[in-house]
């Protein structure tokens, strides 16, 4: 999964990893391991997309099922 995705260029730019990781109740360490890795736990990735604006269905696959509602 990780090798397409480059997480760090998703996050948009007004957004920092403290930021996102205050909003998760987690580290900003914890959250730039994520980034680094390219990978946001599955259990973590409704939130984390919810707070970037990034599909589920881009950070984990198995979210891919997800239809998307304009």
């Amino acid at each position: 999964m990780g090798d397409c995705l480059n997480l760090a260029k998703l996050i948009p730019n007004t957004l920092s990893y403290t930021h996102i990781a205050k909003q998760m109740n987690l580290t900003q360490q914890c959250v730039s391991v994520w980034i680094k890795k390219n990978e946001v736990p599955p259990r973590r990735v409704p939130e984390f997309s919810r707070i970037t604006g990034i599909p589920k269905s881009k950070l984990n696959p198995l979210f891919s099922d997800e239809v998307a509602h304009g």
